[in-house]
């Protein structure tokens, strides 16, 4: 019984709004967002969904950041630091640059 219980809860997590994407693929057919393999929330999104980073304060005193990308109705998990910015900034380069192919 405690083994279906700690189960389920693990799984509402995993598809829970507290978790966002951990992985996303863009190609010229569009934009592959992966929650990870306990997740039933994996989407094929058009490579003309809008895209934006989003910068919010976190931590008690709210003096740290934290980023996130939003890919039409879905957000990528949190990340701090300006490397990880980076990255979302390159994602966001990536889309724009294929949704110009198209």
């Amino acid at each position: 019984m405690a083994s279906a219980v700690w189960l389920a809860i693990v799984l509402w997590f995993f598809n829970s709004p507290f978790f966002g994407f951990s992985t996303v693929t863009v190609n010229p057919e569009g934009i592959e967002v992966n929650y990870g393999i306990l997740s039933f929330s994996n989407d094929h999104l058009p490579i003309t969904s809008p895209w934006k980073i989003v910068t919010s304060p976190t931590g008690f005193r709210k003096l740290k950041k934290v980023h996130r990308i939003k890919i039409g109705n879905h957000e990528s998990m949190k990340v701090r630091g300006l490397r990880d910015l980076d990255l979302l900034k390159s994602i966001g380069a990536t889309i724009d640059e294929y949704r110009n192919l198209s």
